[in-house]
């Protein structure tokens, strides 16, 4: 092999309107005439649908693929065609943000009670180099870019209870603190809840932890909202029934969550809580979740000189 292109990216993940700085690497064992290089960036979505019916074995299908944009630029040209590119390893740096209102790229596979879905919100960078006298691209790469959505969940979060006491029928608010142990968590992670009563009487009598998986499409005017149970608990009582700690492990196969306006996925965490005196209570929480795309070793067995590193290109997305 003479060539190898390929994008390398400052990061494996980047959340909506955050910056994104690469570079086209290209190594050469012989000068080529490269009269322009383009860097594309694309959004893309494919979605299939399903109904299960229970008695008849298959339901309404949909599939539908969505074209969100596909913006080119051009990250280095040269008009004279005796200008050749040497051998030896060159850079082209680049580097441009991503839109706010862009939602996060995910996979969702599997069934939701009684909807069998496929849905792939993806976006790609693709290089492509052109050589004097070709019209046509001669090399191409792709790259897949990893974007999450903006994570504004704070880690903590609080709620009141009422206890009435029983000999003057006072009632009394108390605040019951909430905090998890990470703000995101990666698909496979355990999630570790706490909830805490700062004052010494009443005490937590019990707390339960229930997860699930919340998908909502809108496809062909209809709106298609299913959850999933992921897992759940008991929690352990601390500091003398003051604490009460519950820990529940993520799911490998949970999705990145996402909120689009196709659809969403979203986990969410209900939280039953129970004092000895007082009302039980239910809060929710929503957890963000990424599933880190897998990236295999590249090999790179191609030693060469090293060559130019080129001004940096700043690129801006209408």
């Amino acid at each position: 092999m003479d060539t190898r292109i390929k994008i390398d990216l400052d990061k494996e993940i980047y959340e909506s309107g955050s910056e994104i700085k690469g570079a086209i690497d290209i190594k050469m064992r012989c000068p080529l005439c490269i009269t322009k290089i383009n860097l594309i960036l694309s959004k893309a979505m494919k979605m299939k649908i399903q109904e299960i019916d229970r008695k008849e074995g298959s339901g309404e299908k949909f599939e539908k693929i969505y074209d969100g944009y596909r913006y080119e630029f051009e990250v280095y040209s040269n008009d004279d065609p005796l200008g050749e590119i040497s051998s030896g390893h060159h850079k082209f740096p680049f580097r441009f943000l991503l839109r706010k209102e862009d939602e996060g790229s995910s996979e969702i596979k599997g069934v939701y009670f009684d909807v069998l879905c496929h849905i792939k919100s993806i976006y790609d960078l693709y290089a492509e180099i052109y050589v004097l006298g070709i019209h046509n691209p001669v090399y191409t790469v792709r790259k897949e870019i990893q974007v999450v959505d903006s994570i504004t969940e704070p880690r903590d979060f609080h709620t009141t209870i009422d206890v009435i006491s029983p000999i003057c029928l006072l009632r009394k608010r108390y605040n019951i603190h909430f905090e998890v142990n990470k703000q995101f968590y990666y698909s496979g992670d355990y999630l570790t809840i706490e909830a805490t009563i700062p004052s010494k009487n009443p005490k937590i009598k019990s707390m339960e932890c229930f997860a699930y998986e919340i998908l909502n499409v809108s496809v062909e005017g209809r709106e298609i909202l299913r959850t999933k149970y992921i897992g759940g608990g008991q929690a352990e009582h601390h500091a003398g029934g003051r604490v009460l700690r519950a820990t529940l492990k993520i799911p490998s196969t949970t999705p990145s969550t996402v909120t689009g306006s196709e659809f969403s996925i979203r986990v969410v965490l209900f939280v039953n809580l129970e004092l000895y005196r007082g009302t039980p209570v239910r809060v929710k929480k929503y957890i963000p979740v990424i599933k880190k795309n897998i990236v295999y070793p590249e090999i790179d067995c191609m030693d060469v000189l090293e060559g130019e590193v080129y001004p940096e290109r700043i690129l801006a997305l209408p």
